[in-house]
């Protein structure tokens, strides 16, 4: 509810199956939704702050953000080859 993505690495235990590696943050309101690249290298999210953000998955860091809609983004998803 705070803006932030957390990005999880498996453990495969069972007493701790996975551990937060990294917090994507940037994003002004709720994290809607979230989907990786094929190649997992990237995340894209969506927000109720009307806007997509690309994410560096190795460096956390934000790489785009996608401004202009005029009401919550809701989902997304990426096409296969990663080009769309």
């Amino acid at each position: 509810r705070d803006g932030t993505a957390i990005v999880w690495r498996l453990t495969h235990d069972p007493a701790v199956y996975a551990v937060p590696e990294r917090s994507l943050v940037g994003h002004a309101h709720f994290v809607s939704d979230v989907c990786l690249s094929a190649d997992a290298k990237y995340a894209l999210t969506s927000s109720w702050d009307n806007t997509m953000r690309l994410w560096d998955l190795a460096s956390g860091r934000s790489v785009y953000t996608f401004n202009g809609h005029s009401k919550d983004v809701l989902s997304v998803s990426f096409n296969p080859e990663n080009t769309k």
